[in-house]
């Protein structure tokens, strides 16, 4: 079996336990993701997803994540003896990543307990193959989040947008690791179509894209703003 690890492309359905994914040469997969990837992915559409490619039972399915280290995750739970892809996929969707990270800091194995269908001795395997994974260095990520969080807040709050909202979507936003591999405009883009109101959101997404092609000088402090 070739080991996949992420399909470029593009959405083609999502439902709630699986989308079908396109790829660029015409070949259409079943993907079953994530509640974490169901959140990001649901209608946003990148040119890509991470994947993994299990055989259970004697058939190949693929599993899609809301970014690699989920899929990381994923792959070392789904190594535990008794423990099948559909039951590792529902235990990496009842975490998400940073949350993973917290328990092998504070090593708080009860909670991973509170996922029906594990105990406490499945659980200490489970923080053992996770924290095996995430023995690397976390600090230049959550640099990288907390430069990022800060610079658009200041460019949502600079759209108008009240302090608590801001707040509030920048928290919901950045729970995802990949938040801060996303453009300036990619975000506002997420945060117009998750966050505005429906009726309100193909026009908030005309204006948005006028902005970034006409460059008047109204939009001169969103332009400084420049993604690194």
């Amino acid at each position: 079996m070739i080991e996949m690890k992420y399909l470029k492309g593009s959405f083609w359905e999502r439902k709630r336990d699986y989308c079908v994914f396109m790829t660029d040469g015409g070949v259409a997969y079943k993907i079953f993701w994530s509640r974490n990837a169901l959140f990001h992915y649901y209608n946003y559409s990148p040119s890509c997803i991470d994947v993994c490619n299990v055989i259970s039972d004697g058939d190949e399915q693929l599993f899609g994540f809301n970014d690699n280290l989920e899929r990381d995750i994923f792959k070392v739970i789904v190594e535990i003896e008794g423990i099948k892809p559909k039951f590792a996929l529902n235990i990496v969707s009842s975490f998400t990543t940073d949350e993973f990270i917290d328990i092998v800091e504070n090593d708080n194995i009860k909670l991973l307990t509170k996922v029906k269908g594990i105990n406490l001795k499945k659980a200490e395997e489970i923080y053992l193959k996770i924290k095996s994974i995430l023995l690397v260095d976390n600090e230049k990520y959550r640099d990288k989040i907390s430069d990022k969080f800060i610079k658009f807040k200041k460019i949502l709050i600079d759209f108008g947008l009240e302090e608590k909202r801001v707040n509030y979507i920048c928290n919901s936003l950045f729970k995802n690791q990949n938040t801060y591999t996303l453009s300036f405009k990619d975000l506002l883009r997420l945060t117009v179509i998750m966050y505005m109101p429906p009726r309100h959101t193909k026009a908030n997404l005309i204006i948005l894209d006028n902005y970034y092609q006409n460059k008047c000088m109204s939009i001169t402090k969103l332009l400084d703003h420049k993604d690194k």
